[in-house]
């Protein structure tokens, strides 16, 4: 039995060898060895500190991500395909040389010692180290959105109203305007409304907050917002206390009469109109009809606002009369230039003009502006330019008509 078991021992010995590489040559086609990169893998710093420990801080040049080359079986690529978490890329600051470049290492998490090879693209990280800096910001208050119909957007108040930022010098450096903004879409009561920090540059660009600490915390940042009613309030101009004496208000146009402001509720239900002291309107000894923009901002209430603020301007109209005259205003459209030469047009500085009429309270009565009749004589004004021209005016009866000048330009049609 010995001997069977011994013979042929050499041949025996060839045939067991010819099997095991058989099957490494099955198990090399079935799982060959191949290369694949993965993209994107970020690259963590270890030991960081040994920077931070010397009060220096760190910032990394670029991209803080790599390519991994790994060549291995390809079970293993095609698991690592599906779940590329287990690749770890890392720089450590111990290997840190020149005081710039970093050597990027990998390990891949369930195969240390099953791969032949993984390298990435850049080989190194580059950083800066500078000294550390902190920093104290105030906080800017800032919304987007609107509030819901019939509320007006109040004071808005960060919290907290300062920040502490640590970071490099060179970035801390780049910080102009802090800014926690929040979304006040739809708002109907006041509140605390998370916000969003963002971090604006000179240039008011974004910076990126990845390379700063702070002391936020986790509560991080928020924004009071208080929430105002409107109410639409009539304008009323003190305009009496104005007009020359001898002279009386035949009409005044307030332009809008009324305006939208924003207030609390309390505070609102006060006021029935806002008024505007006859010092706004310039002249206090109007004695001619009277144009004036006046701004109403100062003489809003108190803890009051306009909706819009486009409503400030206000345009006053304020048309007088002596005792015993009368004016009548004529569209420009109604005057006639005659012997006007062809080729030229006349324009006029307003749409109307003003004809100033005296005579008895009986007769100025029987004034009808419908039939009364402006006409320019245009034989001294045919060359283009501005002129102060008295129009020639008919049809005012047995009133006598005073004649004032009226401002025309004379152009080329074009």
């Amino acid at each position: 039995m010995k001997e069977r078991l011994t013979n042929n021992l050499g041949l025996k010995f060839i045939a067991v060898f010819f099997t095991i590489v058989l099957w490494l040559v099955v198990m090399n086609v079935e799982d060959p060895i191949d290369t694949r990169t993965f993209k994107g893998i970020s690259v963590g710093i270890r030991n960081d500190d040994i920077i931070t420990s010397k009060g220096k801080t760190y910032s990394v040049v670029g991209e803080q991500s790599v390519e991994v080359t790994v060549k291995a079986k390809k079970s293993i690529l095609s698991d690592l395909k599906e779940h590329p978490e287990k690749i770890t890329a890392y720089a450590d600051m111990q290997n840190l040389e020149s005081r710039a470049l970093i050597p990027v290492e990998v390990s891949i998490s369930g195969y240390e010692d099953e791969y032949e090879e993984a390298y990435t693209n850049p080989r190194n990280l580059e950083v800066e180290i500078e000294n550390y800096l902190s920093k104290r910001f105030p906080i800017v208050a800032e919304t987007r959105g609107t509030v819901r119909d019939g509320y007006v957007l109040g004071p808005v108040t960060p919290n907290p109203a300062y920040i502490t930022i640590q970071g490099g010098v060179s970035a801390i450096n780049q910080i102009n305007k802090v800014v926690a903004k929040a979304d006040v879409s739809g708002m109907s009561n006041d509140g605390e409304v998370p916000a969003e920090l963002i971090l604006y540059d000179a240039g008011g660009g974004v910076i990126d907050q990845f390379q700063f600490e702070t002391n936020l915390g986790e509560k991080g940042v928020s924004v009071d917002v208080e929430l105002l009613d409107t109410k639409n309030v009539k304008l009323d101009v003190l305009y009496n206390d104005a007009i020359a004496e001898g002279y009386v208000v035949e009409e005044a146009l307030i332009e809008p009469a009324e305006v939208q402001i924003a207030g609390r509720p309390d505070v609102l239900k006060e006021i029935d109109k806002i008024t505007i002291p006859a010092e706004a309107l310039e002249n206090t000894e109007i004695s001619s009809r009277t144009e004036v923009g006046i701004d109403v901002t100062p003489y809003l209430p108190e803890n009051t606002k306009l909706v819009d603020e486009s409503q400030k301007n206000i345009a006053v109209t304020i048309s007088v009369s002596e005792g015993g005259s009368r004016r009548i205003h004529i569209p420009v459209s109604s005057i006639i230039p005659r012997e006007l030469e062809e080729g030229l047009k006349v324009s006029f500085d307003s749409e109307q003009i003003e004809l100033a009429f005296t005579g008895s309270e009986e007769n100025l009565k029987k004034l009808d502006a419908s039939k009364i009749n402006v006409y320019i004589d245009m034989k001294d004004y045919n060359t283009p330019g501005k002129y102060q021209v008295v129009p020639v005016v008919e049809g005012y009866g047995d009133c006598q008509y005073k004649g004032e000048k009226i401002n025309i330009t004379v152009e080329k049609k074009k």
